[in-house]
């Protein structure tokens, strides 16, 4: 009986790589060391480089869309806390602490999110 090697074709190769490097990449490998793994599992060096740049800037771009997220809630809180701090300001003279104290924590983690999205 003959065995014959499978043939693959230039877009198989190219799912096998991308499933490879996301697997790596979850993993919690850097670029550099997906690029090694898939040349060495026979991946042509050139598609093995894009590959495992493709699969960085995606995980970069995730990073970028919490860090986003992130911010955006903290301009929403700083905002809502600017509304009670005046509300609060012009009927009930004892809440104006708290509405200081959700606005600093607003513009804190405000400035830790714009920190993270700038990576």
């Amino acid at each position: 009986m003959n065995e014959s090697k499978e043939v693959l074709t230039a877009e198989e190769i190219r799912k096998q790589a991308y499933l490879t490097a996301l697997r790596l990449k979850s993993s919690g490998l850097d670029a550099e060391t997906i690029y090694a793994r898939l040349e060495k599992q026979g991946v042509p060096a050139n598609l093995a480089r894009q590959v495992a740049m493709d699969v960085m800037l995606e995980q970069k771009r995730e990073v970028h869309e919490q860090a986003e997220t992130s911010y955006n809630m903290a301009l929403i809180r700083a905002a809502f806390a600017v509304i009670l701090g005046l509300v609060s300001f012009l009927f009930f003279r004892g809440v104006f602490l708290v509405a200081m104290i959700i606005l600093t924590v607003a513009i804190v983690s405000a400035v830790r999110a714009k920190e993270q999205m700038k990576k």
